[in-house]
């Protein structure tokens, strides 16, 4: 059950710094992936644009935010070791929650 969320589920969602965003597993890998090797996010298939800027909005969802100002990056945490989703129904159900809110902002206009 812990690979399904360490490989499989979404850890955070990573802004590039050419306007594409990508989902990372807890490994910093795209989902799926188990692979030790490094992977270029910027030329990686799963990369994608959101129709509008969601950054505010995904700053008021997220548990924990990095920004990389040098590289104009920023990733967005929606869980963290205090608060793993499987460690509880409660905690797994606010995990699924903020994933609904993004996959919202996904299908804004």
């Amino acid at each position: 059950m812990i690979k399904l969320w360490r490989i499989d589920l979404p850890y955070c969602l990573k802004k590039l710094n050419n306007g594409y965003w990508i989902f990372l597993n807890r490994e910093y890998k795209p989902i799926g992936y188990a692979s030790s090797d490094w992977i270029d996010y910027l030329k990686h298939p799963s990369a994608f644009k959101f129709r509008r800027d969601p950054t505010e909005k995904l700053k008021k969802i997220c548990k924990t935010i990095n920004e990389d100002k040098k590289n104009e990056e920023i990733s967005f945490y929606f869980y963290d070791d205090s608060c793993k989703p499987y460690s509880s129904t409660k905690a797994t159900q606010s995990y699924f929650e903020r994933l609904k809110k993004i996959y919202n902002l996904s299908r804004e206009k």
